[in-house]
This record gives C-alpha cells, sequence and structure tokens, in this order.
C-alpha cells in the first residue's frame, strides 16, 4: 500500500520496529502515533495536527505521541493525553515504558481555549460574532 503524507512516517517506524523485534512495546493498543520522520530520526511538525488528534480521540486514541512542536495544538482535545517527542529514540523510551522528560507530557485537563477570541476580522462568518 502506497502513503501519502509525511505524518504516517514515525507510526511506520514504530510498527515496523515492534514487528521486527527491535523494541519492545508494553501497551500500545490505545496510543497514537503522528509525525514526520527525518533521514536522522529527528521528528518534524506536521500540519492538520487539530483534525486528526479529534479523530484519534473519536477512534478510541486515550494518549498521542506527536512531534514536540505540535503539542501546543493537539492539547486543544479534552480527555486526549498528548506526549511531544523531538527525535525516534524519546518515541522509543516512552512506548517501552523508559522515563521521558515530563516537559514534553501535555495532560488532558491543561488546555484551555481563551474566551476572549475576536472574529471581527473574518469576513463572512456572521455566526461567530455573536459568541
Amino acid at each position: 500500500i502506497k502513503k501519502t503524507g509525511t505524518h504516517f512516517d514515525l507510526a511506520m517506524a514504530i510498527g515496523l520496529l515492534a514487528r521486527s523485534n527491535q523494541i519492545k512495546i508494553l501497551d500500545i493498543k490505545d496510543i497514537g502515533f503522528i509525525g514526520e520522520l527525518s533521514l536522522n530520526v529527528t521528528i518534524r511538525p506536521v500540519s492538520g495536527i487539530l483534525p486528526m488528534a479529534l479523530k484519534a480521540k473519536e477512534t478510541g486514541i486515550t494518549r498521542l505521541v506527536v512531534p514536540f512542536e505540535n503539542v501546543k495544538e493537539a492539547s486543544l482535545v479534552k480527555e486526549l493525553k498528548i506526549f511531544g517527542c523531538s527525535n525516534l529514540s524519546e518515541v522509543i523510551h516512552l512506548v517501552e515504558g523508559r522515563q521521558i522528560n515530563q516537559q514534553y507530557i501535555s495532560h488532558p485537563s491543561s488546555p484551555t481555549i481563551p474566551r476572549y477570541l475576536d472574529f471581527s476580522e473574518v469576513k463572512g462568518q456572521s455566526a461567530l460574532m455573536n459568541m
């Protein structure tokens, strides 16, 4: 099957490493992986992380590994624990149950959307003006 989009890179890498017994995953059934993997195994940010995180939650994912730069946006999805990683080694430590740096973890209750959003300059969205 031909893949489309770089956001599958991280999931494919973890799948291949697990299937070939190069890594031992403790519990992966509710973890999702999104991210572009560069040739030097750093994880690059992807666009469209919010709709992907929403879909992940909808399909039963409770933990989501994303590029570190995408953590803030993905954290807008409530009831989803977000793990931001910068390289493949950090992801491997996470799935093998080793300790990772706590600054990369966004807990489900932490994100808040500001109530002072101003849509006055957005054309054609009159319904949003009355929020």
